[in-house]
């Protein structure tokens, strides 16, 4: 055998390789692109979580936000701007999850599974009345583009 018989096989190895290689890392990097994906969305699911803890347990906040969210006017301003407090980080999860969905790091498949509880959020008149005083100093734009395309139409938007 020759030198340059010798040097073609070991170009030929080289390459597979190299191949091999590629393709290991591209199944490594799927692998953890949906591990990195599944963990943001229970970091979604745990906020929306907490935030039910915090109603069902706080007491008189679940009457307070039932009569804020359904005739915003029966209650005062204190107790108004009480329900604001956890209505703000309701609409900023799904926020998250939005920006999320647009930037890759969730599935569209679970940011979909999110639309019917913004559109359930935003029908209710005490939290279209929070959106309208606060979603402009508080929300990302695209957001808020989305969010007041569920109040007027009822077709979903797409994502």
């Amino acid at each position: 055998m020759n030198w340059d018989a010798i040097g073609a096989v070991g170009e030929l190895v080289g390459a597979t390789a190299v191949v091999v290689t590629l393709v290991y890392l591209s199944v490594q990097l799927r692998q953890n692109t949906a591990a990195s994906q599944n963990a943001t969305w229970q970091a979604i699911l745990r906020q929306l979580g907490d935030l039910d803890v915090l109603e069902a347990t706080t007491p008189g906040l679940s009457v307070l936000m039932a009569a804020a969210e359904e005739n915003p006017e029966s209650i005062s301003k204190d107790e108004y701007r009480r329900f604001t407090r956890v209505a703000q980080p309701r609409f900023a999860v799904l926020e998250y999850a939005y920006l999320a969905n647009e930037n890759g790091t969730i599935d569209g498949f679970f940011w979909e599974a999110l639309i019917p509880y913004a559109r359930f959020l935003i029908s209710k008149p005490g939290n279209r009345k929070f959106w309208a005083e606060e979603a402009h100093n508080v929300y990302h734009g695209d957001f808020i583009a989305f969010v007041e395309t569920l109040m007027t139409d009822d077709a979903v938007p797409d994502a």
